[in-house]
């Protein structure tokens, strides 16, 4: 019998493919840079960082996966703005390291982005030894918060201890702007902002208390993410887990689909 919230495996999916769909209002240049972005993405660790940019300097704040901030003053002269490019160049060093940020983005309405590389140097010569890809939007609204990250910070099925699956429940139920909806047998959690979904198993369920969820990957935004913990029999839960992840990517293909048919009917007509 399939338990998973067809809705919101769905609705996650428009979300997840609605970036086919921006388009650039402009080019984001000089005093736009300045304000708060955060990381959509980010092959760089820690995967959350936060600039607030202004004209007198700012902060960089990294946030590990266990939630813990460093937070890096950045001085005036760190900062470069030159027309269409943002240059945030830290150096630290008593500890021997520097990163240099290069972005330019775009706007689409409220909605702006800036992307780039960060290149890395490190030693007592300070010698280039990596350049990442790395992208921010505006705000901090679509940054995962800590119960959600945790959630996914380790992909796949995890044993849980008694009692945690219920206290993640609770601590999702928290969090502003979740859309919660039941089936007999899941009460499922959707996070329009951060893409994800997640699936807590009810009383009567053969495989409760467990949880599973859905999200756009770490490493490549293009594909998704599953995890899963379970406090009791891992077989019925494994065989349950594969389930959930079977439909995601059935619906996930049908969905990309559609939006090619889509794609090549507006070509057409014009």
């Amino acid at each position: 019998m399939r338990t998973i919230a067809y809705t919101n495996i769905t609705s996650f999916l428009a979300l997840f493919f609605f970036v086919c769909w921006s388009h650039a209002d402009g080019t984001i240049k000089g005093v736009d840079f300045y304000g708060t972005w955060a990381t959509t993405s980010s092959i760089a660790t820690p995967k959350r960082q936060i600039f607030n940019i202004s004209p007198k300097g700012g902060s960089w704040i990294r946030i590990d996966d266990q939630g813990n901030e460093d937070t890096i003053a950045l001085k005036e002269s760190d900062i470069l703005i030159n027309d269409d490019l943002l240059i945030v160049d830290y150096t630290d060093q008593k500890s021997g390291w520097r990163a240099k940020h290069v972005l330019g983005g775009w706007n689409r309405g409220k909605y702006k982005a800036i992307f780039g590389t960060v290149f890395m140097y490190s030693g007592n010569e300070l010698d280039l030894f990596n350049g990442l890809p790395i992208s921010f939007r505006n705000g901090t609204e679509h940054l995962p918060p800590q119960e959600v990250w945790a959630f996914f910070s380790n992909p796949g099925i995890l044993k849980s201890e008694p009692g945690s699956i219920a206290t993640l429940a609770q601590a999702l139920e928290a969090i502003a702007g979740v859309e919660i909806s039941e089936t007999e047998t899941t009460k499922d959690f959707l996070f329009s902002k951060f893409r994800a979904v997640i699936s807590f198993s009810k009383e009567g369920n053969k495989i409760h208390p467990s949880v599973v969820g859905l999200w756009p990957s770490r490493r490549n935004p293009a594909e998704i993410e599953f995890a899963g913990r379970f406090e009791n029999d891992r077989g019925a839960f494994q065989d349950y887990y594969m389930e959930f992840q079977e439909d995601a990517n059935r619906i996930k293909a049908e969905t990309a689909q559609q939006l090619m048919e889509h794609i090549e009917n507006l070509s057409s007509e014009k």
